[in-house]
C-alpha cells in the first residue's frame, strides 16, 4: 500500500471543479382482583382471559401491529456528512488556491473474487458476521463494517458501528461499506459531485480532498470513493481535521482480501449459512442475549442483542411505553433494519444499530424485537424486554 500526497498551487482563479413463537405480552398491572364496596357469596364473572369485569375495564390495550421497515420510504433521520464541499482552499497572505490530491494505491483484484453464484454466500456471511452490519441504505444492500472499540480495561470491546456506517474519532470520522446492488438513482452517493470512482481492475485511485461546507464540518477535510467489482462495489467516505487517510488505507487493504476469502471458501451447499474459517473466534456465540437500550449521548441511542433466528429474514427494534404505544416506531424501524446472521443450530448473532435521537425514553416502557422471515410477510414477535431508565 503506497500513500502519496500532493499539494498544488494555482495562482487566485476562483474554485476548482467543483416455526413461530406466539407474541409476547406486554407487562400491563392489572387491577386487584378483590372484590371492593358490596360484598358478595358470588365469585365475581370472569371471561375467557380470567379477568375480572373491573379488570377488563382497565387493561390496557395490546399493541399494534409493528410497522414493516421494509415498506417504509428511506429517508436519512440523523446529520450525515455531505459528500459535497470545495476542492480549493484560499491562502489569504498570497491569494493562491491550494489544491490537496491524494493517491492511494493497492491491490483491488480480490472485489472480483466472488462469482454471480457466490453472492448469496457473501450476503448470508456478511449477516452472520459480528464484523458487518447489513442494512438498507439508499436503495440497496449494504453491509458497513464495525469496530471493536476498547472500553476501560477492556481492550477489545464490543462490536459497533454508528448509524449511516461512520465512526467518529477525536478529530475524525470515516465509514466504509460493501454494497451489494445498486443504489438509488438519487441517492447522495451517486448524485454528491465529490465521489470519485474507479474499478477493482485499476491499482490506482487519485482523490482530491475537500472542504466540507456548514459551520459544523468547517474544520474537516474529505475524500470518498467507490470501487466497482464485477458482483459488488466498495464504497469508502473519510473525513478529518488533519486528513491522511489512515482508515481508507486499511480498508483497501483489508476488504479485498476478505472478500477473496469468500470466494475461496464459499460452496454451492455449506454445511452452514456463513463461513466459520472467516468468523472472529468465538463466533457465533450459543447463548441468545436479552435485547437492551442505552443512551449513549444526548443525540444517539443505541439497540444491541443477541437473537438466534432459524432463517434468513429482516430484525428491527420496537420501543413502546407503558401503555404499549409506539415511540418514534418509524424512526427506530428504519435505523435498526438489519439482516442478522441465522442458523439451524443454537447460535446468536449481533444485532446492533445506533439511532439518532434526542427524545427520552419511556419510563416503565419496553422494547420489542421484530422479526420478517423472507418466505413470509407477516412479523413475528421474538421478545420483548423492559427498558432500563436512564440515568
Amino acid at each position: 500500500m503506497r500513500v502519496s500526497l500532493v499539494c498544488c498551487l494555482a495562482v487566485f482563479m476562483g474554485a476548482c471543479a467543483t416455526k413461530q413463537a406466539p407474541r409476547a405480552a406486554p407487562d400491563a398491572a392489572g387491577v386487584d382482583a378483590t372484590a371492593t364496596g358490596e360484598s358478595s357469596r358470588r365469585a365475581p364473572r370472569r371471561d375467557k382471559r380470567g379477568l375480572g369485569a373491573s379488570e377488563l375495564e382497565s387493561a390496557p390495550e395490546p399493541p399494534p401491529p409493528p410497522l414493516d421497515p421494509l415498506t417504509l420510504p428511506e429517508m436519512d433521520d440523523g446529520p450525515l456528512p455531505p459528500l459535497s464541499g470545495r476542492t480549493d482552499d484560499l491562502e489569504m497572505r498570497t491569494l493562491t488556491r491550494i489544491i490537496t490530491t491524494f493517491t492511494l494505491e493497492a491491490d483491488m483484484s480480490g472485489l472480483d473474487a466472488v462469482s454471480g453464484e457466490q453472492v448469496d454466500a457473501l450476503r448470508a456471511h456478511l449477516a452472520a458476521s459480528p464484523q458487518w452490519r447489513l442494512t438498507r441504505w439508499h436503495g440497496t444492500q449494504m453491509a458497513f463494517l464495525r469496530q471493536r472499540r476498547p472500553v476501560l480495561d477492556d481492550t477489545k470491546g464490543p462490536w459497533t458501528v454508528g448509524y449511516g456506517g461512520y465512526h467518529r474519532g477525536e478529530g475524525s470520522m470515516w465509514r466504509a461499506g460493501v454494497r451489494l446492488g445498486s443504489w438509488a438513482p438519487d441517492a447522495p452517493e451517486v448524485i454528491g459531485p465529490m465521489m470519485a470512482t474507479s474499478d477493482a481492475a485499476s491499482p490506482t485511485l487519485v482523490l482530491p480532498a475537500w472542504s466540507l461546507p456548514g459551520a459544523e464540518w468547517a474544520p474537516f477535510q474529505a475524500v470518498a470513493f467507490t470501487v466497482e467489482g464485477a458482483h459488488l462495489a466498495l464504497h469508502v467516505h473519510e473525513l478529518a481535521e488533519q486528513l491522511e487517510l489512515t482508515q481508507s488505507s486499511t480498508v483497501m487493504a483489508r476488504v479485498p482480501a476478505f472478500i477473496q476469502g469468500v470466494g475461496r471458501f464459499a460452496e454451492p451447499e455449506l454445511p452452514r449459512p456463513y463461513i466459520m474459517a472467516l468468523m472472529p473466534k468465538g463466533e457465533p456465540l450459543t447463548a441468545v442475549g436479552a435485547v437492551g437500550v442505552r443512551r449513549l449521548d444526548a443525540e444517539t441511542v443505541e439497540v444491541r442483542g443477541r437473537p438466534a433466528p432459524s432463517a434468513p429474514g429482516w430484525t428491527w427494534a420496537r420501543i413502546i411505553d407503558r401503555d404499549g404505544i409506539p415511540v418514534d416506531e418509524a424512526l427506530y424501524a428504519r435505523c435498526t433494519l438489519e439482516r442478522v446472521g441465522w442458523s439451524s443450530q443454537e447460535s446468536a448473532f449481533l444485532f446492533q444499530a445506533q439511532v439518532p435521537t434526542t427524545q427520552p425514553l419511556p419510563p416503565g416502557g419496553r422494547v420489542e424485537l421484530w422479526f420478517r422471515p423472507d418466505d413470509g410477510e407477516t412479523p413475528t414477535l421474538v421478545g420483548s424486554w423492559a427498558l432500563t431508565p436512564e440515568s
